[in-house]
């Protein structure tokens, strides 16, 4: 499932214009970004959690509002971008949409000069009123041997009534946050080598004199 061509375009330049920012650091394999009230409509995002094991992280889009999988069939939709090649821009996308009576996510690979191609369903599910889930396994990702983290960021996107040219909430607002696949290698430490004590000099001992006999 594409997004609409008008979303479309205006979620492309929202990635586009985040091209070359400041990253932040995640260690390990869950972190929490928060987000301000900036966004109109539905989908304004309070904050985005990963968690789950560091390999198949699953990503927790958490709304100011609740809403319902009704209200958002073919108006919302949550996505990551995941970068694994350490460009500028996305390599694959996680699209979280609502059918009406579910919502389903599905993974898509971010192609620079060709169409999108899709590459299979995720697991997606709405554990609360004001929260969507999608889960995404490193595994069925492109990540090269050299490569011991990845960058992702989020964005929700809504029409409606109060979002006639769509609503966009980007998490974080600038930047990307980078997840390490593996442990990060911990700084080999410096030896300190003590400086060779200094010998004091062996004290020359002087003879004692022998008494002069008495005459």
């Amino acid at each position: 499932m594409r997004l609409p061509a008008r979303t479309r375009v205006a979620a492309t330049a929202a990635v586009l214009a985040a091209g070359a920012v400041f990253p932040i650091w995640a260690i390990g394999g869950s972190t929490s970004v928060d987000d301000a009230r900036d966004t109109k409509g539905l989908l304004d995002v309070k904050k985005v959690k990963v968690e789950g094991r560091v390999k198949i992280p699953r990503w927790t889009f958490v709304t100011f509002k609740p809403w319902t999988k009704q209200r958002l069939y073919d108006r919302g939709y949550a996505v990551v971008f995941i970068d694994t090649f350490g460009d500028p821009r996305s390599d694959y996308y996680a699209l979280v949409r609502s059918t009406g009576t579910n919502v389903t996510g599905v993974l898509m690979r971010d192609r620079k000069n060709k169409s999108d191609f899709e590459m299979g369903p995720l697991k997606a599910w709405k554990p609360g009123g004001a929260k969507v889930t999608v889960r995404v396994p490193l595994r069925r990702l492109k990540v090269p041997a050299s490569r011991s983290f990845y960058r992702w960021w989020g964005e929700t996107l809504m029409t409606g009534e109060r979002c006639p040219r769509v609503c966009i909430d980007r998490i974080p607002d600038e930047g990307t946050v980078r997840m390490f696949i593996v442990d990060p290698p911990e700084p080999t430490p410096t030896p300190t080598i003590s400086p060779t004590p200094t010998l004091s000099p062996t004290p020359t001992v002087e003879p004692t004199p022998s008494a002069s006999p008495t005459g």
